[in-house]
Parts: C-alpha cells; sequence; structure tokens
C-alpha cells in the first residue's frame, strides 16, 4: 500500500519503512509468485537496468525506471489484490 493509502500499492517506492510499505512489498512478491508473464517483464526490467547501472555509484535512474514499471503494472496488480483479498477492510474504512 501507498503511505497513506487504503489501496494496495505494488513494489517499493522508497521512504520510511512502514507496514503498508512492507504490506505492498510483500503483496508485490506474492503477485509475482502468481503471474508468470509479469514476473518475467520485472525480471527483464530488472536485469536491463542492472546492466545500465554497472560502474555507477547512483541508483536514481535504477529506481525511477522501476516506479515507471510499478506505475505501469499498478492496475493489474490492484485486481489481483482485489481477487486474492489483500486489501484491509478495516484500514479501507479508516478505523
Amino acid at each position: 500500500m501507498a503511505i497513506g493509502s487504503a489501496r494496495p500499492r505494488c513494489g517499493s517506492r522508497g521512504g520510511a519503512a512502514t507496514t503498508d510499505a512492507w504490506g505492498g512489498s510483500v503483496w508485490f512478491r506474492d503477485w509475482l509468485r502468481t503471474d508468470e508473464l509479469a514476473r518475467q517483464r520485472y525480471e527483464a526490467i530488472k536485469r536491463t537496468l542492472s546492466e545500465q547501472q554497472v560502474g555507477k555509484r547512483d541508483y536514481d535512474d535504477y529506481t525511477l525506471a522501476k516506479t515507471a514499471f510499478f506505475d505501469e503494472v499498478q492496475q493489474e496488480f490492484e485486481q489481483w489484490a482485489a481477487t486474492a483479498g489483500v486489501a484491509d477492510p478495516d484500514r479501507a474504512s479508516g478505523r
């Protein structure tokens, strides 16, 4: 989930370590385990980005490109999350 958000967010988006951020990362992992095509796409992006970053001290480009991937697959991830029941109804209602 995004920090301060009631909807599941995929991947790690940086910032403070929170339960929401951890939950989003775990859910993203679980989604990748169930969706072979998404897993292959993510692996390909990570490999390409890693190759592009060899020898660089700053990984900002790598992080930004991964964030772009998360944004691209967010809707697919949310659909999976809804059917997998990973959204927390108490959190969504503000309780």
